[in-house]
């Protein structure tokens, strides 16, 4: 395999994957569905850094479930229908919705949003996002508008939804209701705090007009107890959205007065102003270009005013579930509840919160298992986004310099539901990561070429260490992916990798490695090198997929058999590798050995300078669990000769725990 170009070998990877239809969700598959409920990403600008933070952690997660067998469930949606599209678009034309005829500017927002979806599927898939990208939707699309609808109607029949002249809380800059959940508090110079719209910063105005509501002030102790059957992640996340419940003051306001969106389904009577909703078969409908399938059931009178206001955004987004599932429709999936729910922290108490009411009153259940929250990516400037502004990283730009692996691996060290800064010292640690990583599976590979799994490997006490501390790693990196810690799955997986495998295990090794005569000893390093090797691609498989990829197919696909590591088996910890014992006596070398490198360091002798005698002391106890690797440590320390004693008989130099050792 020649030298790795990242530029070349991931976009062949990426179309690889998707010929082979390798994420593709099969409804017809027996195997347990993890289902992911996507966040739709807002169409209202560019893309920033953020993007890849947030999206990466969800797409770890839809990796390691894949490995584990699962039929995993994820698509893609993009929310296109809110206030931030339709000022994207008065900015980008330098137009004014009010100021032209309805129907133009909606032209101008479906191609907006098109242009903006084929932007962000571009950055998706360099990313290596392993969507599903059939099931892909929009939130102004036709299906989701009839699913918005449908569920407006159902609340309204039920009592739930009604009409209401009240005081309204206004945005006077964007001329609309809003609701409390797009409230922020802003605080001024004279330590004078007021409420302002969350998208624009306008001071919010309280005026009386007629709105739509949904009833949920009656349901906060149902939504109290519903959240709590949700596992939050990270715990204390879950904290936020009591908060929010406890505290809400008003009603859902569902009416906004704007121009692209989900129209709200239903006219008055002209005559006697009875309300008359659509028919479920009429939806999705536009009650300004269509009139009521059947006369006012009041008077009789067939002349109708259309409802002009729209659906808030939320009403839409807040049923990913259902759109998810094809609610209604005749290949309706049933996924209620969806595993997980992956999602920001900022918009528990809309989106979250939303979704847990539709849920709750559509379906009495709850939407998802867990809500997987994530942080910001934030500068000393603040949050980047494309509302707050200080995202200058283009990620695009930031992929094709650093490799998407890279920024993968800077994403997935943030830990959920916690905030981090933008690091290219976080990136350029992903890009040693992956040198390394083809460094160590090319001298494995190196060695493995006539490698044949033995029957049972004749191990030494270094092999059964080795294997022991790989057991732990897959066990700790697995239960930190089943509790969705990302973080600390990676975390294990490095230090394993580059501490046991690579600074101690390989560099002991290497002298039974070059032996010419394929004997037992050789074999048994063989043996645990393919393990490891292996094991340590699967690891790392979610977080940097194609440099595993690459490293999998040159040197174990043939031997494996998956057409792809990531629809390979999660890696297994072996009990019979587990050994107490063997981890003591290894860790007990690998002191003896830090200590002699300690002790060459001292002298300024290079690491593999000969030893002619190399004198260990310890109590008798340890030099008992010492004996069996003794020739281990000859071999890395390049000593002729190596002794055990009690005390020394000069002065030690080097100490570490309970050796001390002397080189001469």
């Amino acid at each position: 395999m020649k030298d790795y170009d990242f530029k070349g070998a991931e976009p062949k990877w990426a179309a690889y994957w998707d010929d082979l239809g390798i994420y593709r969700f099969v409804p017809s598959d027996s195997r347990e569905i993890y289902s992911i409920d996507t966040p739709p990403p807002t169409v209202s600008g560019s893309l920033h850094i953020g993007h890849c933070f947030s999206y990466t952690h969800a797409d770890v997660l839809a990796r390691f479930w894949r490995m584990r067998g699962k039929n995993v469930f994820y698509p893609m949606g993009f929310d296109d229908n809110g206030l931030p599209t339709e000022k994207f678009v008065e900015q980008t034309h330098g137009v004014r919705a009010r100021e032209m005829p309805r129907k133009e500017f909606v032209a101008l927002c479906l191609r907006a949003v098109q242009e903006q979806e084929r932007e962000f599927e571009r950055l998706w898939r360099r990313l290596g996002l392993s969507v599903d990208w059939s099931r892909c939707y929009s939130t102004i699309s036709p299906p989701a508008q009839k699913i918005s609808q449908r569920s407006f109607l159902e609340l309204y029949k039920e009592g739930r939804i009604y009409r209401k002249a009240a005081p309204t809380i206004w945005c006077p800059s964007c001329r609309t209701a809003i609701a409390q959940a797009e409230l922020e508090d802003r605080t001024y110079a004279i330590a004078h705090t007021v409420n302002v719209h969350d998208r624009c910063g306008t001071e919010i105005e309280f005026l009386v007009q007629p709105q739509w509501f949904l009833k949920i002030l009656d349901l906060k102790a149902e939504l109290l107890r519903t959240g709590e059957q949700i596992e939050w992640v990270p715990a204390f996340m879950g904290k936020r959205y009591q908060h929010w419940v406890e505290n809400l003051k008003w009603d859902w306001c569902l009416s906004r007065q704007r121009f692209f969106g989900v129209p709200i389904p239903l006219w008055f009577c002209k005559n006697c102003q009875e309300i008359v909703p659509a028919q479920e078969e009429q939806l999705p409908v536009d009650p300004t270009q269509t009139s009521p399938a059947k006369p006012c059931p009041r008077c009789g009178s067939s002349n109708f005013e259309p409802e002009r206001d729209l659906l808030d955004t939320w009403a839409t987004s807040s049923l990913t579930p259902q759109i998810n599932m094809r609610w209604g429709a005749s290949d309706e999936l049933q996924l209620l509840p969806m595993s997980v729910r992956p999602q920001a922290h900022e918009i528990i108490r809309t989106w979250a919160f939303y979704t847990i009411v539709k849920s709750l009153l559509h379906h009495k259940k709850i939407p998802w298992k867990r809500a997987q929250i994530s942080g910001w990516v934030v500068t000393e400037q603040g949050k980047i986004g494309k509302s707050k502004g200080g995202g200058a990283q283009d990620p695009l730009v930031l992929i094709e310099e650093h490799s998407a692996d890279a920024l993968r691996y800077w994403a997935s060290r943030g830990r959920p539901g916690h905030d981090t800064v933008y690091s290219e010292d976080v990136v350029a640690e992903g890009r040693r990561l992956m040198t390394k990583l083809l460094n160590a599976t090319r001298f494995a590979s190196v060695h493995l070429d006539n490698y044949a799994e033995p029957e049972k490997a004749s191990l030494e006490a270094i092999d059964r260490w080795l294997l022991s501390k790989l057991a732990r790693a897959i066990s700790a990196a697995t239960e930190h992916f089943e509790a969705g810690d990302y973080t600390g799955a990676l975390t294990e997986t490095e230090r394993f990798f580059w501490c046991d495998l690579c600074d101690n295990y390989i560099e002991i090794v290497k002298r039974r490695l070059y032996q010419k005569e394929d004997g037992g000893s050789r074999h048994a390093v063989q043996y645990v090198l393919y393990h490891a090797t292996l094991s340590v691609l699967k690891l790392l498989a979610p977080f940097v997929p194609f440099i595993t990829e690459e490293l999998y197919q040159a040197h174990f696909a043939r031997r494996e058999g998956a057409p792809s590591i990531h629809i390979a088996c999660w890696p297994i910890s072996e009990l019979d590798w587990l050994n107490a014992e063997a981890e003591a006596q290894g860790d007990l070398a690998i002191a003896v050995i830090e200590a002699v490198r300690k002790e060459k360091s001292l002298k300024r002798l290079s690491l593999a300078a000969p030893i002619q005698e190399l004198h260990v002391c310890a109590r008798p106890a340890l030099r008992a669990q010492l004996e069996p690797l003794l020739s281990a440590i000859r071999d890395v320390t390049n000593a002729e000769h190596v002794k055990l004693c009690e005390t020394p008989t000069i002065e030690a130099t080097a100490t570490t725990g309970d050796v001390s050792v002397i080189i001469q």
